[in-house]
């Protein structure tokens, strides 16, 4: 298969090769079994799990699961989601596998997730949503586009904070999801990349490293990442470098991982927020210079972003 390349001038040059379906099928299924661990921590029973509604959306069908605990915001958590994936569907470009979704609902916890798995051989996505999609964050570097988002509605609309709140919170989750089907391999290379930079790991160690914590793809031959000539220096600046990239999104996009910095991006370019300092979007407590739109929407394609078009892309109207 062709390798494929991400760079960055005078940082870093990552190369990856998409890698085998054998290999793709092993991790997906390694992320259902990850994925419900997480949704057991939170109290649901997988074991004969039945959905608490069934919605659909043109030709998609969402099932919606309640979490155990309270419940407050159900009935808008399932509005907002609709309203979040009939957005997001009117792209072509954008197609869940086997035109299903499952929602889990679980506001009493701090699960907020995007993930493709696979059981046997059936691929499937779903998201959770948590506190974070029912109320602020508490820590500034937690600050997400969802926080800010009704502000660029309220000059031409009367909306309820929370409502959007939400719906923006899907969106991101859903970006996370959109990225992992159109572009699995840079989804698991940016982890990794991001687990090796935060420890500082040299490359010479990167397959035991990342192979201990039970990525099945780089124990393989057909390793998926293949960093060439970075000393640990390197990765750490190439990083850093691309990281900067969300200081024109929101305080999480720079800060929360190259991964969080693209589906931030998505949730504001779907949402109609303004991104990039040329459009007014800085965040303020770091440093200067501030990306342009331009420029960090250029690391956002390197990186793998789905790219939303027509109706999927709220258009904020003018109020006269």
């Amino acid at each position: 298969m062709p390798s494929v390349q991400m760079s960055f001038a005078n940082v870093a040059t990552v190369r990856s090769k998409n890698f085998a379906g054998t290999y793709e099928a092993e991790h997906l299924r390694k992320c259902k079994v990850d994925f419900y661990a997480l949704l057991e921590k939170a109290g649901f029973v997988m074991n004969g799990l039945v959905p608490s509604d069934t919605k659909k959306s043109d030709n998609l069908t969402v099932k919606f699961y309640k979490g155990p605990g309270k419940n407050t915001n159900y009935s808008k958590i399932k509005n907002a989601v609709k309203n979040s994936v009939k957005q997001i569907t009117s792209d072509p470009a954008f197609v869940f596998p086997g035109n299903e979704l499952s929602v889990f609902c679980a506001e009493e916890s701090d699960l907020s997730l995007g993930y493709l798995y696979q059981i046997g051989m059936t691929k499937k996505v779903a998201i959770a949503l948590g506190k974070t999609a029912v109320q602020d964050a508490q820590n500034q570097m937690c600050h997400t586009v969802a926080m800010e988002v009704h502000t660029h509605y309220k000059p031409a609309y009367t909306i309820n904070a929370q409502t959007k709140r939400i719906q923006t919170t899907a969106t991101h989750e859903l970006g996370h999801v959109i990225h992992q089907i159109q572009n699995l391999w840079k989804y698991v290379t940016l982890g990794n990349l991001q687990m090796l930079g935060a420890a500082a790991v040299g490359l010479a160690g990167q397959e035991n490293r990342i192979g201990a914590a039970g990525d099945v793809m780089n124990r393989t031959p057909d390793k998926l990442a293949q960093l060439q000539g970075l000393t640990a220096e390197g990765l750490v600046k190439f990083i850093m470098h691309t990281q900067t990239m969300g200081k024109g999104v929101s305080y999480y996009a720079a800060a929360g991982g190259l991964n969080e910095f693209v589906a931030e991006t998505f949730s504001a370019l779907v949402m109609g927020v303004p991104i990039g300092s040329d459009h007014g979007n800085t965040t303020t407590y770091l440093e200067k210079p501030y990306p342009t739109r331009a420029e960090l929407l250029a690391a956002y394609v390197e990186l793998g972003g789905p790219m939303p078009t027509g109706d999927a892309i709220h258009t904020r109207k003018v109020k006269k």
